[in-house]
């Protein structure tokens, strides 16, 4: 008999960085009622009943047994077929309805096609080896790999949509987090990270930490046990520049970890979990970025976070970030000096919340900015014929990051988030303007526009106008710029002929 299919399982088989991301997607099925199994690595077991919604169904996958798998890929995918039974077995019974993978290695992919979920969203893995997407935000994360640094789309948000696509309907976009309060605790250097070129060199750590300390500052450093060495010799070096700091490295186990980290001033670290930790809970943080770190895809999604990114992305070294500007840009997450401008060869940028219409967050600075999620998606559904496999997408993402391109949807953001146009109208206009010209038209359509739309606030017939608005914009041949102008001032004219009421006439004006 074959077992009766429900609820969703999430295949999280990353780091504690990973999983931290993945939480605003568990809260908003659980807010929803939905049934939710979780799997991850057995590693991360502790930090799970931390952090993880009350009801959530952990299973564990051993860190051998995924090590095994891996080895039996490279191998070929035949040859991986007994590993993947067993980590299925390990997993134990499951028959989800539908499954979103957020692991975005092939062994994912691997365990993830095993289940046979009737939906499944994320990378999967054939029998043969090839690598299958279903739907445009499964294809996204293989697509921003291939087009590396061209993807612009924080990867919180890309987990949090592939839930979506899955499940068939929108989910509450969720608030940044933000600190409720100022902390007196002390700032929190986080001392290591999983891959050794994401770790910020110990001497730097040691200079900030002295410089903090000359402003009356207590500083403690944090990691895991396997940061000690590291911590101990970070302490030694900031004691030889006179400053006296806490090594908690090692000595606190997860469930303390996150309410002391809850309690502390100010986070300063790589792109690893800690820093992503202090993030989602709101505490005031700036993330330090190099190598293959990427701040427009793993930055912090905290309203005022603050990221430091060395560039080029894949090309960098943390020793790029000096101790002053890292400094300078503490002294602006604690609210008692301006965000810093970047220095060369390195950008800061600073999140906020993109707001409604678009969703997301965005990492404001002097480089192309994150893109808004649906705005994105929106763009790629504008051109008819377009199917969504990772190749196509990788394509569509580097040629969208031409830097002629980044005005254009700059104004095509602010015209949607205005109300102006609708994510889908702007994206619109967006795909049939090409290069420089895009900034230059979306710009002129916008200050019609923003006049039209007063007008259609003050006439009765306003319903109907915007219908025909929308299918002038759906209508809409690429030719010069000046067309998008004047169809929209025609338009509106003749509305204001019509107008009975005093109180067109502004905007009447306007045009």
């Amino acid at each position: 008999m074959t077992p009766r299919r429900h609820g969703t399982l999430l295949l999280q088989l990353e780091r504690l960085g990973d999983l931290v991301q993945t939480l605003p997607a568990l809260q908003a099925l659980a807010a929803a009622g939905e049934p939710v199994t979780l799997v991850i690595r057995e590693a991360l077991a502790p930090w799970a009943r931390a952090l993880v919604p009350a009801g959530t169904d952990v299973r564990l996958v051993g860190d051998r047994s995924l090590a095994a798998l891996i080895e039996a890929l490279s191998a070929g995918p035949e040859e991986a077929q007994g590993a993947i039974a067993l980590v299925r077995e390990e997993i134990g019974p499951a028959s989800p309805a539908r499954l979103v993978n957020l692991t975005w290695h092939a062994a994912g992919a691997a365990v993830a096609s095993a289940f046979g979920a009737p939906r499944s969203a994320g990378p999967l893995l054939s029998r043969e080896g090839e690598r299958l997407a279903a739907g445009f935000w499964g294809a996204y994360p293989v697509a921003a790999w291939d087009a590396r640094p061209a993807g612009r789309v924080l990867l919180s948000d890309v987990r949090r949509l592939l839930v979506e696509e899955v499940c068939g309907h929108r989910l509450p976009e969720p608030e940044l987090p933000r600190a409720a309060r100022r902390s007196r605790g002390p700032v929190a250097l986080v001392a290591g990270a999983g891959a050794a070129a994401r770790r910020w060199p110990a001497e730097h750590q040691a200079r900030l930490a002295a410089a903090l300390h000359r402003e009356g500052l207590p500083v403690a450093l944090v990691g895991g046990p396997e940061d000690r060495a590291l911590g101990e010799e970070i302490a030694r070096r900031a004691r030889e520049l006179g400053a006296d700091v806490q090594n908690l490295t090692g000595k606190l186990p997860p469930s303390d970890f996150v309410a002391w980290l809850r309690e502390a001033r100010l986070v300063v670290g790589p792109d690893t979990g800690p820093t992503h930790l202090a993030a989602a809970s709101g505490v005031p943080c700036v993330m330090l970025l190099a190598a293959s770190a990427h701040a427009w895809e793993t930055g912090p999604a905290a309203e005022g976070a603050i990221a430091l990114q060395a560039l080029p992305v894949g090309r960098s070294s943390m020793e790029d970030l000096v101790p002053g500007l890292v400094e300078r840009a503490a002294r602006a997450a604690l609210g008692e000096a301006p965000l810093p401008r970047g220095e060369a060869g390195v950008a800061v940028l600073q999140a906020r919340a993109a707001g409604d219409p678009l969703g997301g967050a965005v990492l404001d600075g002097e480089d192309p900015p994150v893109r808004s999620p649906r705005l994105l998606l929106a763009a790629w559904g504008a051109v008819p014929g377009r199917e969504p496999t990772p190749d196509a997408l990788t394509a569509a993402l580097r040629e969208e990051a031409d830097p002629s391109r980044a005005a254009a949807w700059n104004r095509a953001a602010a015209l949607a988030r205005r109300g102006t146009l609708a994510a889908d109208e702007a994206a619109r206009l967006l795909a049939r303007r090409r290069g420089a010209g895009a900034g230059t038209a979306l710009r002129e359509a916008g200050r019609s526009l923003d006049a039209f739309a007063a007008l259609l606030g003050a006439l009765p017939e306003g319903r109907l106008l915007s219908a025909c608005l929308k299918v002038l914009l759906e209508n809409l041949p690429p030719e010069a710029p000046g067309s998008v102008v004047s169809r929209v001032r025609e338009i509106a004219r003749r509305a204001a002929a019509v107008a009975a009421s005093a109180a067109a006439t502004p905007a009447v004006a306007a045009l």
